[in-house]
Order: C-alpha cells, then sequence, then structure tokens
C-alpha cells in the first residue's frame, strides 16, 4: 500500500502559494495547518485501494483546494455509510 502524505512545501505551489511556510502569518499557518491535516485524514481512511482512489479523485476537478477536500470528505463520508 502507497502511503500519501502532504506537505506545504508540496501542496501549496500547486494552488498559487509560492511563499515559504516560515514568511505565512499566524492565521495563513493555521488554515494551511488545518486544510493539510483534513488531506491527511481522507489519505489516511483505511478503505480498499479503489474506494481510496475514487475519493481522492472526487477532488481532482477543482482548482480551489478548500472545494477540493470538500468534495473528498464528502465522497469520504458516502463511502464510509
Amino acid at each position: 500500500m502507497t502511503t500519501i502524505t502532504y506537505r506545504y512545501t508540496d501542496v501549496a505551489p500547486l494552488y498559487g502559494e509560492t511563499r515559504p511556510y516560515s514568511s505565512l502569518t499566524a492565521d495563513e499557518r493555521a488554515w494551511w495547518d488545518a486544510i493539510l491535516a483534513r488531506l491527511q485524514a481522507v489519505a489516511d481512511a483505511d478503505l480498499d485501494a479503489d474506494a481510496h482512489a475514487a475519493i481522492i479523485a472526487a477532488g481532482a476537478d477543482t482548482r480551489d483546494l478548500e472545494s477540493c477536500v470538500c468534495a473528498q470528505e464528502r465522497a469520504l463520508s458516502e463511502a464510509l455509510a
């Protein structure tokens, strides 16, 4: 099984953030920490490979990170229901 780990330095540039983490304000760091934790929670869900891939793909059609995470969280909730 592949382990996915979300890091600011990997994810932020994909969404237009070019500043290093240390240059962010406390509020910005808190937002990034929370969003990355939400992404990680989805990635860490105990699911079979097909369900896991479908959940990750649920957020693939958006360029907005918050929308991506929300779509993945909805798909995860549905998969676990």
